[in-house]
């Protein structure tokens, strides 16, 4: 990796010997292939997912723009930590470069909107919005801009809840920023208009743009906007405030949040700390439960049920109406823990 690397924790490096990899690769990338491994530790084997640059014709300096890339996404991965942020297990310098995190068995939101489609009801997509938001308000607190947000940079974890990953175009105050290359592969469908300009503006604005972007995904299958025209066409709509049309099938409240996503201006669009308030009580209140026995309880974990507060775990599963896809197999119905744990 290039000499930044020497900024991150020692107990974040890691021995390449002590990392054993499969021939299963469960991702790619603009520069790099991930691969499902183990990482053997004095606690026990973890079972992860590892990150390896892509060399060309095996020459590590040919690709000094990708290195650069990766040991940014490294350390600020070092620097976060957060259940809706992909966990970061360390890196290896002394072979090829890799970087080692949580394996997501669950794999990208996109391809699990595209494989599920209309299986996955209104809640459980409110549901996706909520974690989303709440990740992001994170970041937003440490000033850190992912720049490159989209269902396909969300992975669905082991236990059903969604983690943000690739922070290889990241920026963070904690971290000194790489040059910017034009070897970047930009993501045009999910920019803000004024980063599509000669001297591009990045900040947590323009991440809530392309939050808008996630949210017009969510409510359309995984679907990219605009997948039949031309990039250059695109970046034009864009600069000229020009959004994607919503599904009608998109709850109001919520097609209230993507119209002041896409503000034109940047001061006009909110926070993440805004937009994560009525996601969360849309989550909370999105027709988890039967309305006709169960009517949810605005204070927390709890609903009144002939008149008895009861705690949600404590329901029969009979009552929950939704059937969440992730962390299930199709048309099975989870339980109670998997509802709404820990909101």
């Amino acid at each position: 990796m290039d000499g930044r690397m020497k900024n991150i924790s020692e107990a974040f490096i890691v021995k390449s010997s002590s990392i054993t990899i499969s021939k299963d690769k469960v991702g790619a990338g603009n520069f790099a292939d991930v691969f499902k491994g183990v990482l053997r530790q004095r606690k026990g084997d973890r079972e992860v997912a590892v990150k390896i640059v892509r060399l060309v014709g095996g020459n590590i300096g040919s690709d000094f723009d990708w290195l650069t890339e990766m040991s940014n996404e490294a350390l600020i991965m070092s620097l976060h930590s957060h259940r809706g942020i992909i966990e970061f297990f360390g890196v290896s310098t002394d072979k090829i470069p890799m970087i080692l995190m949580e394996y997501c068995v669950g794999g990208s939101l996109d391809i699990h909107l595209q494989r599920f489609k209309e299986h996955i009801l209104t809640a459980e997509r409110i549901r996706y919005l909520y974690e989303i938001s709440n990740a992001m308000r994170y970041l937003e607190r440490k000033q850190c801009v992912h720049r490159d947000l989209a269902t396909r940079n969300v992975l669905i974890s082991s236990d059903g809840f969604l983690r943000i990953c690739d922070f290889g175009l990241s920026r963070c105050p904690r971290v000194v920023p790489p040059k910017d290359s034009g070897s970047s592969q930009i993501p045009i469908r999910w920019m803000a208009p004024e980063t599509l300009t000669r001297n591009p503006l990045y900040s947590t604005k323009s991440d809530i743009w392309s939050f808008g972007v996630v949210i017009y995904e969510i409510f359309t299958c995984g679907q990219k906007p605009w997948p039949d025209k031309p990039v250059k066409w695109i970046a034009t709509k864009i600069r000229k405030g020009i959004t994607p049309e919503l599904p009608k099938r998109m709850p109001r409240l919520i097609r209230e949040v993507v119209n002041i996503c896409f503000k034109s201006d940047p001061s006009e669009r909110p926070t993440f700390k805004q937009v994560s308030l009525p996601t969360s009580r849309l989550a909370l209140n999105s027709a988890f439960f039967d309305r006709g026995k169960v009517r949810l309880c605005r204070l927390g974990l709890k609903v009144k049920m002939r008149g008895e507060m009861i705690v949600i775990s404590d329901l029969p599963v009979t009552l929950i109406r939704d059937r969440l896809t992730v962390g299930c197999d199709l048309f099975k119905k989870c339980d109670s823990h998997h509802l709404i744990h820990d909101y």
